[in-house]
């Protein structure tokens, strides 16, 4: 089925970027991440919606989706993203991810009454095991530090308290950012050229924010292998994004969620053979790991 391709592709992606993003954040600024990702995507998609002829349906578009599109733009493009790359370069990507994947928590709670979604006690049940696996994470990252390398230095409490409240926003906006794209699909089945004004309604609320706190710390840390971490992100974020709004015009939010669920999964194993000199990982993200698997499972098998 197309939606599990895409969701999986997209889970994927995005887990590449995180850990790519922690490489870059050890001595960058999260900012100028968050600036990079949105410019690469302002460039890419306008591309793709010429290629596939989605250009030609701007103005058939309604401007309800226009507004929704532009709107998860900004509250996910650049504020859930500037959140997650705060909590990235206090708790590192594996405790960040952890946290930001209960965002199920806060959208399948609207999506299920909104869209009429199937739910059965079989995929809820898939869905508690799809929770609780992180949860079972955050308990065995909680006995691990995060080991500094060069450049970098032990996150004081203040600094983790900071990350975790950052993790814990980003997992609001991306969960609220999945029912806002539904809606705005379901209004106009144009997924790509949403991409796009996604893209661009967050470039434009970036663009008002620089200018407005004339902000001079954007520059800093920056290095050749900080930039080169952020554009490999900025390319994995575009493709996850593409595959993700795809997703979601092929099925419903619930499934696209949950299988959007094996992020973690991704992520230990990408830090375990990228990332091992700055991220401890323990026992405890097997089983985490077993759960999320077996609980998205169950509700795949319930499409």
């Amino acid at each position: 089925m197309p939606v599990v391709a895409l969701a999986t592709l997209a889970s994927f992606a995005v887990s590449a970027s995180l850990v790519c993003v922690r490489r870059a954040t050890v001595t960058a600024n999260p900012l100028f991440g968050v600036a990079l990702v949105v410019a690469v995507g302002c460039l890419i998609f306008p591309i793709a919606t010429i290629a596939t002829g989605d250009a030609r349906q701007i103005g058939d578009m309604a401007w309800q989706s226009h507004a929704l599109f532009a709107i998860v733009g900004v509250i996910h493009f650049v504020v859930g993203r500037s959140l997650n790359y705060i909590a990235i370069q206090a708790l590192g990507a594996s405790r960040t991810t952890v946290v930001v994947t209960t965002y199920p928590l806060f959208a399948l709670p609207i999506a299920i009454p909104l869209f009429d979604e199937p739910f059965s006690l079989l995929a809820a049940f898939g869905v508690v095991l799809v929770i609780a696996g992180p949860v079972l994470m955050t308990q065995g990252e909680a006995r691990t530090a995060v080991r500094p390398i060069a450049g970098a230095s032990a996150p004081t409490p203040s600094q983790t308290a900071r990350g975790f409240a950052s993790a814990a926003g980003a997992a609001a906006l991306l969960g609220l950012s999945f029912v806002l794209v539904k809606i705005a699909l379901n209004e106009s089945d144009e997924p790509v050229l949403g991409t796009t004004i996604s893209y661009w309604g967050a470039l434009v609320a970036l663009g008002a924010y620089v200018v407005a706190t004339r902000t001079s710390k954007l520059f800093v840390g920056l290095n050749r292998p900080a930039i080169a971490w952020y554009f490999a992100a900025a390319l994995f974020v575009a493709l996850s994004q593409g595959a993700r709004y795809l997703a979601l015009s092929e099925g419903d939010v619930t499934i696209v969620v949950v299988l959007m669920q094996t992020v973690p999964i991704i992520v230990f194993g990408l830090t375990f053979i990228m990332n091992r000199s700055i991220e401890s990982l323990n026992g405890f993200i097997v089983i985490g790991s077993v759960l999320v698997v077996a609980g998205t499972s169950l509700v795949v098998s319930q499409i």
